[in-house]
């Protein structure tokens, strides 16, 4: 993970790269969490529940009346997600937008007691955000990582998959676009088996 100090086209903060390993088992969302899920999370009070919200208590950013954008007087407070009104961002089964770290965690939160309640989640597991290395390895695709990523141009893929039958179509690597880094910084819950 990260890059080689020689390494001129990244940002200091990802130097040095170094290997993390990764030995546990876990399981990591294939889609990120919709628009309609996150506002079950909202609809059930979540933003006014403090039990899901002690990593923003403690930043300062959460009180009664809900969550605090800042940590400043008179910044806004939250008590549903901003939500998207127009075009296919404010779609139903969407990626949510335009949510905080905080109020991301705070749905990993409520999401692990509302799927143990219902028995869809075993004690002691927990629903969480993955942390870097285990996003990392979850889109180099699980067990055997390659050493270094290997570029493949779109047109070799779309040939590829023509040749065994499959209609090409344009393909994203896991957070990426043609202009770099994608806007949606989709939320994709992590469960993890406890040790």
């Amino acid at each position: 993970m990260g890059a080689a100090a020689a390494d001129h086209d990244v940002f200091d903060w990802e130097k040095p790269g170094g290997w993390y390993d990764v030995t546990y088992a876990y399981w990591i969302g294939v889609h990120p969490v919709s628009n309609a899920q996150f506002l079950a999370f909202a609809a059930a009070e979540g933003y006014t529940d403090p039990r899901w919200w002690p990593e923003a208590k403690a930043a300062g950013l959460w009180t009664v009346e809900g969550f605090r954008v800042a940590n400043e007087p008179g910044a806004t407070v939250l008590t549903r997600p901003i939500e998207m009104t127009a075009g296919p961002f404010s779609l139903p089964n969407h990626p949510v937008m335009m949510v905080s770290w905080y109020e991301a965690v705070a749905y990993t939160h409520w999401l692990t007691e509302l799927a143990q309640e219902r028995g869809w989640l075993a004690p002691g597991w927990s629903i969480r955000l993955p942390n870097e290395p285990e996003w990392e390895k979850a889109a180099r695709g699980g067990e055997s990582l390659p050493e270094q990523p290997r570029p493949t141009r779109l047109a070799d893929l779309a040939s590829a998959r023509k040749m065994a039958g499959v209609q090409p179509r344009p393909t994203l690597w896991c957070n990426a676009s043609s202009h770099g880094e994608t806007p949606l910084k989709a939320i994709s819950p992590t469960i993890v088996n406890p040790r």
